[in-house]
């Protein structure tokens, strides 16, 4: 199990879960589990030097608005048999749609999915990058 969110702190390098660290296909990739934020929610929390390094990894500009694609990207683009995207993540919402927060009791597990968030864009994007990187 490769953790994408795990990646990018000041480990990128050397980090067992950075893409370029993946070392063959046994394994599934997770932009981030159940317990970790939505990765805009993520993104938010992230210090500036964090952000440095995303923006050095990517080669381009990574902001909360297209932080989820550019993971949700990276995930599928994986070597990994198996990759994991959060719905959260596919709608690209921040971390008030986050799902478990280790240690709390309220409001975990009680978020769910409107009819109208997977939207015409989403599915777009879903069926191009899953053709693209062979996930269909």
């Amino acid at each position: 199990m490769k953790v994408l969110q795990f990646g990018f702190g000041k480990n990128l390098i050397n980090s067992e879960h950075t893409l370029h660290n993946h070392e063959n296909e046994n394994y599934a990739v997770y932009t981030g589990t159940h317990d970790n934020d939505t990765i805009i929610g993520w993104y938010k929390s992230l210090e500036k030097e964090d952000k440095k390094r995303l923006k050095a990894y990517f080669g381009h500009k990574v902001t909360k608005r297209n932080i989820h694609l550019v993971m949700n990207r990276l995930a599928l683009s994986s070597n990994a048999n198996i990759a994991i995207l959060q719905a959260q993540d596919l709608i690209g919402l921040d971390g008030d749609a986050r799902l478990n927060t280790p240690g709390t009791v309220e409001g975990n597990w009680i978020w769910r999915i409107k009819p109208n968030e997977l939207n015409e864009d989403v599915r777009q994007w879903v069926t191009i990058n899953t053709v693209i990187f062979r996930r269909s």
